[in-house]
């Protein structure tokens, strides 16, 4: 490989991997991409779900002609309407006011029944929430959010966010975005603030009914972050995955000296015949013409009663077909 090479490849992995500085206030924007489920294949833009709050931008987002994995992953990334600024906290801020009906109803319904995720995308990070487990005291993120939850027979949907940045300070004295956090929740009644801890969600009713779609913006310095990707690829059980790796390897070793031992078998026999491999390979010759003279034989013989079986399928066949035809005829005669 040419120098010039390798330079190449130097610099895109720079251009591609490269974090992006901001200056406090600055407006940075927040993509819609997509709904995604675990349990259905089907994925869908959020920007083509009229429950929605719709983006005045109508635009995608330019794409890199060095991206190619958001055309796999069939990502639509698309400008949302959520105002997120550098260092600059909400609270409670209003996105839109929808007015759905019983068909956007159904539609929430069948989505929610199926587990469907809410897919964000901030500063190349996607949305994610965070999880903590006593096998893995770090906190791990999955990406996207849910779409609403059921209880019973009753289903939620979550109206209102908590987008929480996590960030740092570089040399340069601009700021760094690390990580991308999503909270859900569902309120109802118009307004994001809980009054109290038993507040009423916003279920999906089976009629026309409005929704208020709220947001918070919180920021959050976090200096202990060393790759802003690593929380990604962090595995929920370290030690289920350490069992599982040698178990493989196992596995592979077994089955890897079982070949090697039937190929050496098989060779081994292969370069040394012997006086009793003859008169083995005799006598399946024999066997093997004996046995098809047999079997030829009891094939190709005529049976002693073989004129009857035509005379007796045919008399099969016509007393099934015939005898239903002729009591549905008897019957439709009967009264004259």
């Amino acid at each position: 490989m040419t120098p010039q090479v390798i330079f190449i490849l130097l610099c895109l992995f720079q251009l591609t991997f490269s974090l992006e500085d901001y200056r406090e206030g600055e407006s940075v924007p927040l993509y819609y991409n997509k709904i995604f489920s675990l349990r259905n294949p089907l994925t869908y833009s959020i920007q083509s779900l009229p429950f929605i709050c719709q983006s005045q931008q109508s635009s995608a987002r330019k794409k890199s002609s060095l991206v190619f994995d958001q055309d796999l992953r069939g990502d639509r990334l698309i400008q949302s309407g959520y105002k997120v600024n550098v260092l600059e906290d909400q609270e409670c801020k209003l996105l839109c006011k929808q007015t759905l009906g019983v068909e956007d109803a159904i539609k929430i319904s069948d989505l929610v029944s199926d587990e469907y995720q809410v897919e964000w995308e901030l500063d190349g990070l996607p949305g994610a929430t965070v999880s903590y487990t006593n096998e893995a005291p770090e906190h791990n993120y999955r990406i996207g959010f849910p779409l609403g939850f059921k209880i019973g027979n009753m289903y939620y949907l979550n109206n209102h966010v908590i987008i929480q940045i996590l960030y740092e300070k570089n040399q340069a004295g601009r700021y760094n975005i690390l990580g991308f956090e999503i909270y859900p929740d569902s309120i109802a009644e118009g307004g994001c603030t809980k009054k109290s801890i038993d507040y009423q969600h916003q279920r999906v009713l089976e009629r026309r009914f409005t929704v208020f779609f709220t947001y918070s913006v919180k920021w959050k310095q976090a200096n202990n972050i060393r790759n802003r990707w690593d929380t990604y690829l962090i595995p929920p059980n370290p030690e289920r995955y350490k069992y599982a790796s040698l178990n493989s390897i196992i596995v592979a070793i077994l089955l890897s000296t079982i070949v090697v031992l039937i190929l050496y078998k098989t060779s081994y026999h292969r370069t040394s015949p012997n006086q009793d491999d003859k008169d083995i390979k005799i006598y399946e010759d024999v066997e093997d013409y004996a046995g098809w003279r047999l079997i030829d034989r009891d094939v190709f013989r005529r049976p002693v009663y073989g004129g009857l079986l035509t005379p007796l399928m045919g008399t099969v066949y016509l007393l099934a077909i015939g005898a239903p035809e002729s009591t549905k005829y008897l019957e439709g005669n009967h009264g004259f």
